[in-house]
């Protein structure tokens, strides 16, 4: 279909269905070529007017996705029904078609849609390139014949949409379902990783505490027979000292001794010299007494001279 050309009042009129909201445009559109659909004028014609719901519901989507762009939104908060894409938009609808093409084919393809050359693409602008018709013949047709069959269509449309709605909102409950369902899985894979986590934790503390236990055990058994040493080198030692005290003693009692028999012996030495010099006793008798003194300081002598742990009593 060649560009087509519009005088200015031809232009404004057209330009005002454009204005409409793509469902309007979709009936303006069919109420033009109804007898087309009814004869299948052409093969596209003879899809029937269902498949202009079709490029109706497509439009619908990629709107949506051009108001969540413009609007920084998801399109629930406050999309309404608009009535042309821009061309970007354009060229995402035409690739959802399976009309993908190059930027220079598109600008080519999109001049000869944009009739009006807003550099927008409504609706009925698509459905007049799809089904080439001209701009003149859409708007010469009348909008009120064949009412009753346009209101049938129009019904079924409207129950076609209502339909739609309601499967809409069915897929939108199970998918809330699905998504409910997969986050308790998860929520459970989660709970399951915990219990394996601290199953694995407290294995892990009982080992630990079994490893403490032996080891405690162990001290124990350390700490007894370190105690037991301790007080068995504390007896020894005491016996030790007891045996020292008592050697002691021993050695106290023989120097004692010794010494009261040196003094015994010395006293006895004294009296003997004593004697020996008394002029009152017989020569003979002062020569024995002498020679037993001498005698006598001879075994002191060698008693004095010898370790006293050696001495024997004289």
């Amino acid at each position: 279909m060649a560009e087509q050309k519009l005088s200015g009042q031809a232009l404004s009129k057209f330009n005002e269905v454009t204005k409409k909201i793509y469902k309007d445009q979709a009936i303006f559109f069919l109420n033009a070529f109804w007898k087309e659909f009814e004869g299948k004028a052409s093969a596209k014609f003879g899809e029937g007017p269902d498949k202009v719901y079709t490029f109706y519901q497509q439009f619908i989507e990629i709107d949506k996705r051009q108001w969540e762009e413009v609007h920084k939104k998801v399109w629930k908060q406050g999309w309404k029904e608009s009535s042309s894409l821009d061309e970007f938009f354009s060229h995402k609808f035409l690739e959802v078609l399976d009309k993908t093409m190059t930027a220079i084919t598109f600008r080519n393809e999109f001049r000869k849609i944009d009739v009006n050359f807003d550099k927008r693409m409504a609706l009925v602008e698509f459905l007049l390139f799809e089904y080439k018709q001209e701009v003149s013949t859409l708007m010469s047709r009348p909008q009120d014949e064949n009412k009753e069959e346009l209101d049938k269509a129009q019904k079924k449309l409207e129950e076609v949409q209502t339909a739609l709605a309601e499967l809409n909102t069915q897929l939108e409950e199970q998918q809330r379902a699905v998504a409910a369902q997969k986050e308790a899985e998860a929520a459970a894979n989660r709970a399951l990783d915990a219990q394996s986590k601290a199953e694995a934790e407290a294995k892990a503390s009982l080992a630990a505490q079994k490893i403490a236990e032996t080891a405690a055990k162990d001290a124990v058994e350390v700490s007894k027979k370190l105690q037991h040493e301790a007080e068995a080198a504390l007896a020894a030692q005491r016996h030790a000292e007891e045996e020292v005290r008592k050697a002691e003693a021993e050695l106290r009692a023989a120097v004692d001794d010794l010494e009261r028999q040196d003094a015994e012996h010395k006293g006895k030495l004294a009296s003997l010299d004593k004697t020996a010099h008394d002029t009152s006793i017989g020569i003979v008798m002062r020569a024995r007494l002498r020679t037993s003194t001498l005698s006598s300081r001879r075994r002191i002598l060698c008693r004095c001279a010898r370790p006293r742990s050696l001495r024997t009593p004289l």
